[in-house]
């Protein structure tokens, strides 16, 4: 009974805050004007899709971007078939403003998954992970562009 009535409490509480993601809502006062890729294409069209939605502002930045994924079998079974993988997405930019590079940095960003019989199940858990790590990828980019405008 105990249980169920901090339960209910909690579910009040927390009904009541008004709890809003940092970067899913805020549109910055900074726009990306251009974007450069290389390398992964699924992986840098998601980063783009990202970034592009949340710049509207005066400040114009352009981003030079060049990705690669690698994709290892970590462990396998007594046969040798592989039993789990790393995906690793290593990330470089460059943030540019008024012509000039402001800031050169490297992400590298990694998942550990379990293999699965059907590959078309495969596929989709690999590309769940690679949709999940270019969010994280670009926060961190849109994070950098935010601590440099604000220093500005």
């Amino acid at each position: 009974m105990l249980k169920k009535i901090i339960l209910i409490l909690l579910l009040i509480v927390n009904n009541n805050c008004s709890y809003k993601p940092v970067l899913a809502t805020k549109n910055y006062d900074f726009q990306i004007v251009d974007i450069n890729f290389q390398g992964e294409e699924y992986i840098n069209k998601e980063i783009e899709k990202k970034l592009l939605q949340n710049s509207n502002g005066d400040k114009e930045y352009k981003l030079n971007l060049f990705s690669r994924k690698e994709i290892k079998a970590i462990s396998s079974n007594t046969k040798g078939d592989p039993t789990k993988y790393s995906l690793k997405v290593m990330m470089e930019y460059e943030i540019i403003y008024d012509g000039s590079i402001i800031l050169r940095n490297e992400i590298e960003r990694q998942a550990i998954y379990n293999n699965v019989d059907d590959k078309f199940k495969l596929s989709q858990k690999e590309e769940n992970i690679l949709e999940n790590i270019s969010s994280e990828l670009s926060n961190e980019i849109l994070m950098s562009i935010v601590n440099l405008n604000n220093d500005n």
